[in-house]
C-alpha cells in the first residue's frame, strides 16, 4: 500500500473517531452536509435520566393513603359496618383510634410497593 494512501486512511479514521463533520478528498476538506444538518435541528424533548420517585411528587402520599383506605373499607366492609352497629358509642375519639389502627397498616408497605398500587390503580 502506498504511503498516502495510508495517511489519508489514518485522517478518515481519526477524523471518524473525533466525530469530526469535516472529510478529505483530493486533498481539500469538505462539510458533510448531512451531518451540518443533523447538528443544526433543535433539540428534541430529552427525557430525565432520573425520573422524580412517583411517593416524591406531589400529594403521591395522600393518594396512596387515600387508595390503601378505600381498599381497607371495601375489603373490610361488612366487618367495619358490623363493628359500627355494635359500638353504639362510637364517639370522634373511638373513631379516630379505628381511623389510625387501620392506617398503621401502611407502614408494611416498601416505597416500591406504594408505586406499583398507584400505578395500576390508575
Amino acid at each position: 500500500m502506498p504511503k498516502s494512501s495510508s495517511n489519508d486512511m489514518e485522517e478518515v479514521i481519526k477524523d471518524k473517531i473525533k466525530g469530526s463533520p469535516k472529510k478529505k478528498r483530493n486533498g481539500k476538506e469538505e462539510t458533510n452536509q448531512s451531518q451540518d444538518t443533523i447538528t443544526n435541528k433543535e433539540p428534541t424533548e430529552t427525557k430525565d435520566p432520573f425520573p422524580t420517585p412517583l411517593l416524591e411528587r406531589t400529594q403521591a402520599e395522600k393518594s396512596f393513603r387515600d387508595h390503601y383506605m378505600n381498599r381497607i373499607t371495601k375489603a373490610f366492609g361488612e366487618d367495619l359496618d358490623k363493628l359500627r352497629k355494635k359500638e353504639v358509642n362510637l364517639d370522634s375519639n373511638k373513631l379516630e383510634i379505628l381511623i389510625n389502627t387501620l392506617e398503621s397498616g401502611i407502614s408494611i408497605f416498601s416505597d416500591v410497593e406504594k408505586e406499583l398500587a398507584l400505578l395500576s390503580s390508575k
